[in-house]
């Protein structure tokens, strides 16, 4: 049986892979011998016929795992020998599972694409995870709190959103730890403000406060702090360029109306998000926004090609603002 899954909205995609898995197991193979992943890195055609072509260890089955397929290297050469192979499966039930999971959007003019989204979409066992609009993020944060036995109030989950932004990775880890530290059934507006900034939030936000606030010498102390401390650095970049994506959406807003309720609900932010940044964006000319996005575009490039100079490229970043 083949499926496949892919989207920029990796962590949904992930639980709906994860979910997958667990099923076979319980259905096929109750001591998990037989859950296998190749990823991108080790894939080879050798490797893959291999496993796909052997069958189960005390088990009927195969659950095959093969991530970033449209990310290997000389992919051009392995199209089409996959797809023939892929042809002489009868894809039921009987056969392995073989789970196609791409982390973000592959190609879609490539043969391989076109190929397994014509034969897993009729079956259902395809699925783009696009990001949710901000009423579906609401209403995934809520259902995420619920796994965990907790209630997200409506106003908080619009709080959280407001701070967090819409990566449901880091939305997660957020979640986690408010459900983990709130002693009551409902979580609140005070709870996020208090929970998340007593734990990660106190740094990370008091160092975006003071970015945002061209305060360089208590910026670079909290981020040499947060370098410290903290070893998500994905987290820290993604949350920079959050935060500079709202201050140019801030400062345009701004030239049109200069109450933070109304650009509240233009940029759909919480009010208390709002008005933070309609009070930041005064420190920024429109020239400098500019400028500290073609540094967070060159930050990206660090972080994907040599993330050893990660550390030091963010330190200059922020002591150029």
């Amino acid at each position: 049986m083949i499926y496949f899954y892919y989207g920029e909205d990796s962590y949904r995609a992930k639980q709906t892979v994860g979910k997958l898995r667990r099923k076979f197991v319980e259905l096929y193979d109750k001591a998990g011998h037989n859950l296998e992943t190749i990823t991108e890195d080790e894939f080879t055609l050798e490797k893959f016929f291999t496993s796909a072509k052997s069958s189960g260890f005390l088990a009927p089955k195969k659950c095959i795992l093969i991530k970033n397929i449209f990310s290997v290297k000389k992919f051009a050469d392995i199209q089409d020998p996959l797809i023939d192979y892929l042809k002489t499966l009868k894809n039921d039930r009987d056969e392995n599972y073989l789970i196609f999971w791409q982390e973000g959007m592959p190609k879609q003019n490539t043969k391989l694409f076109k190929f397994l989204f014509k034969l897993t979409d009729p079956m259902k066992c395809c699925k783009n995870f696009e990001k949710l609009g901000e009423p579906q993020f609401i209403a995934w944060m809520q259902k995420e709190a619920e796994t965990s036995g907790k209630k997200l109030t409506k106003d908080a989950a619009e709080l959280l959103l407001g701070m967090i932004g819409d990566n449901s990775w880091n939305m997660h880890h957020e979640l986690q730890k408010l459900c983990h530290f709130t002693a009551h059934d409902a979580i609140s507006t005070q709870d996020v403000e208090e929970l998340i900034k007593a734990t990660q939030g106190e740094t990370i936000f008091t160092l975006l406060d003071a970015v945002s606030a061209k305060q360089v010498p208590k910026a670079l102390e909290l981020l040499e702090d947060y370098l410290q401390r903290e070893t998500d650095r994905q987290f820290l970049f993604s949350m920079l360029v959050r935060q500079f994506r709202l201050l140019v959406y801030a400062k345009e807003a701004s030239a049109e109306s200069s109450n933070s309720y109304a650009i509240a609900q233009r940029l759909k932010l919480h009010p208390f998000v709002a008005k933070k940044m309609l009070a930041h964006s005064h420190n920024f000319t429109h020239k400098e926004l500019e400028h500290a996005y073609g540094g967070l575009v060159a930050l990206d490039r660090i972080l994907k090609s040599e993330p050893d100079k990660l550390e030091t490229a963010l330190t200059l970043f922020v002591s150029r603002l």
